[in-house]
């Protein structure tokens, strides 16, 4: 499939509800909402945005039709404002895709009201508002094809009959305040944070492959690592999971691209970081889950008994 780099352009609903007509019409608990819909809403915070088939895999798994089932509901919170939608273009020659769906203002609203405002981790954060949405084409195709792997391994985790847990994004950010006299504060930022039976993973997706951020990046977790950092946010050392392609990809509108992450493994190999893995689109999209380290070696992720901890993370 063939993006094109085109800014996103949310569509609203004609007749939206209000949050006073909302709560009017609320009887019990959740009102004219069920408990799905507001997981739906909820997932849609914390992840930002979702195609249809992703709602489908996660809310719908027991429909005859997830898609279809998925589709007839999103358009139910679409029609009453609490989400938005956007259908990109993805080539002259492939037409439209599927709906792509964001939270709205009304969303996060009710949200807040029947879930959030009694909630800890909110007192201390800004209200959410629903400029975040605006984003670039490429943010927010980073976002979705994230969403996807992590999607995609909670599925793989059920199907195996294991424990899986997906952290949301922005609550896995750290930020490290080195005890060195002068040194700078610096953040540790996953792209996603994901834990596969006992194996804590910190995920980056890598779309374009920048060799000079990635640079900076493991600068900080040899940092992280070797400061101990990490045991101000989790009881075992996270390991690093690189996912990108293997292969570049022409992608059309800007004449951007998406890089291959092979070149990545060298720069990691040059900072002296090993046990760090890295795993291939082609790979994990056709069930295949071996990982490889910067030695070329080869490992199942969902078999790590004895590679899980930085412990074995070599510094030289």
């Amino acid at each position: 499939m063939v993006w094109v780099y085109t800014i996103p352009s949310w569509e609203y609903p004609k007749e939206p509800i209000t949050l006073e007509e909302f709560l009017k019409k609320a009887a019990g608990p959740h009102g004219i909402l069920t408990t799905r819909d507001l997981d739906i809403l909820d997932t849609l915070y914390y992840h930002r945005f979702l195609l249809n088939i992703q709602v489908a895999k996660l809310f719908f798994p027991e429909s005859k039709t997830p898609p279809v089932k998925a589709s007839q509901r999103m358009k139910i919170l679409f029609d009453r404002g609490l989400v938005l939608r956007f259908r990109p273009i993805v080539s002259k020659h492939e037409g439209t895709h599927q709906f792509i769906y964001a939270l709205s203002q009304l969303g996060y609203d009710v949200l807040f009201h029947i879930r959030k405002r009694y909630d800890k981790e909110f007192e201390d954060e800004p209200r959410w508002q629903e400029t975040n949405n605006v984003v670039e084409m490429s943010r927010l195709i980073h976002d979705l094809e994230l969403n996807e792997f992590c999607i995609t391994v909670k599925l793989e985790c059920e199907k195996r009959g294991i424990n899986y847990t997906w952290w949301p994004t922005r609550l896995t950010w750290q930020k490290v305040t080195p005890k060195q006299l002068m040194a700078k504060p610096y953040m540790i930022s996953p792209d996603a944070v994901i834990r596969i039976d006992n194996s804590l993973f910190h995920v980056e997706y890598e779309r374009s492959a920048n060799p000079e951020r990635f640079f900076v990046k493991t600068n900080k977790w040899k940092r992280y690592r070797s400061t101990g950092a990490w045991k101000e946010k989790w009881t075992q050392e996270p390991t690093i999971l690189v996912v990108g392609g293997r292969e570049p990809g022409e992608v059309k509108g800007k004449s951007r691209k998406e890089k291959s992450i092979i070149p990545l493994i060298d720069i990691t190999l040059k900072q002296g970081l090993e046990n760090i893995f890295f795993l291939f689109d082609e790979d994990w999209q056709n069930g295949n889950w071996v990982a490889y380290t910067v030695r070329n070696e080869r490992v199942d992720i969902f078999n790590l008994t004895n590679l899980t901890s930085w412990d074995r993370l070599k510094l030289y």
